[in-house]
């Protein structure tokens, strides 16, 4: 890497915007030299000194901070020759500083969703991707020659064939390569799971952790968990990847299974009187539905009530054997 590509990679490590593989690649690049060691420690101390909710770096600012710092320690008549260091680095890195906080700035665009939002993002290159609720994808503003984003939270992506240009989605825990195809990826920051469920076509889903891959397909779905297993689902849910079409179907499911698709379209939550409840099954499918509709078509085709307490959605009834 060339030192423009270094000074972004250490600036989005410091503001803690930089991904598990951008984190790797950088300890990496600290361990190989000596030197590169101590320049990220300066750059470090830099950082550490400025108020990083500038856009501009503050020179005079971080000099006057550490100039303090070292005239409260104990005098030594080498403390002339280590200002004059410091004041050669505060500006070299300050230069580098301010060229990184810039480019970022400039390069990147990033989409974002608040609660109960859903969002369609159409990237550089054609692909398009459907955010859900408290989601963000970061992006390059323009087409790059990688095809990378950063998503937290949960999308569906929709990726414009290209072989020669593989797109590549970073998470917290995981590296998810395709070259054109269309699948749903749940992956928030503050949990340590990772959830793939591919509609059409084939899916590299490797694990930030352990480093294994799997290689999904259509109507398949692969998890990696807290210690970042991963392993193929035996059964695919179909809802997971027609919530951006604000559709959900059910074919003979299990309540347990259409209570936690529902729990998760509508982001709530389900508790029963009975747990013989989630015994039953259900088919039916619901275009652009109300969580009421939905509860109301279950219960009456069930003979189960149901009532909200709380934020919460207790339903009542006699179970299946």
């Amino acid at each position: 890497m060339n030192e423009h590509q270094i000074t972004e990679l250490i600036t989005r490590v410091l503001a803690k915007e930089a991904t598990a593989e951008e984190q790797n690649t950088l300890h990496n690049w600290i361990q190989s030299k000596d030197e590169n060691k101590l320049k990220y420690e300066e750059f470090e101390r830099i950082w550490n000194l400025t108020d990083k909710d500038d856009t501009a770096y503050d020179a005079n600012k971080a000099w006057l901070k550490l100039e303090s710092k070292i005239n409260s320690q104990k005098p030594s008549i080498e403390i002339g020759r280590i200002l004059r260091i410091a004041a050669g680095l505060l500006i070299f890195f300050g230069i580098g500083l301010m060229a990184a906080k810039y480019i970022m700035s400039t390069q990147y665009e990033t989409a974002e969703t608040a609660n109960n939002e859903s969002k369609q993002v159409i990237l550089p290159d054609g692909s398009i991707v459907w955010l859900k609720s408290n989601s963000s994808i970061r992006f390059k503003k323009e087409e790059d020659k990688q095809r990378t984003v950063d998503l937290n939270g949960e999308a569906f992506f929709e990726v414009v064939k290209n072989p020669n240009k593989p797109f590549i989605i970073l998470t917290e825990n995981s590296i998810t390569k395709v070259l054109g195809t269309s699948f749903n990826l749940i992956a928030y920051k503050d949990s340590a799971s990772v959830k793939l469920s591919v509609a059409t076509g084939r899916v590299s889903f490797t694990s930030s952790k352990s480093k294994q891959e799997q290689i999904v397909v259509a109507n398949e779905s692969a998890l990696i968990d807290e210690q970042g297993n991963n392993n193929k689902l035996d059964q695919f849910n179909k809802n997971e990847t027609l919530w951006k079409d604000k559709k959900i179907v059910f074919e003979d499911q299990a309540l347990k299974e259409v209570f936690a698709a529902i729990e998760h379209y509508f982001e709530v939550k389900i508790s029963i009187s009975d747990t013989n409840i989630y015994n039953c099954h259900f088919t039916g499918e619901f275009n652009n539905p109300s969580i009421k509709d939905v509860l109301d078509v279950i219960c009456k085709t069930m003979q189960f009530s149901y009532e909200q307490k709380q934020g919460n959605i207790i339903v009542k009834g006699k179970g299946c054997e």
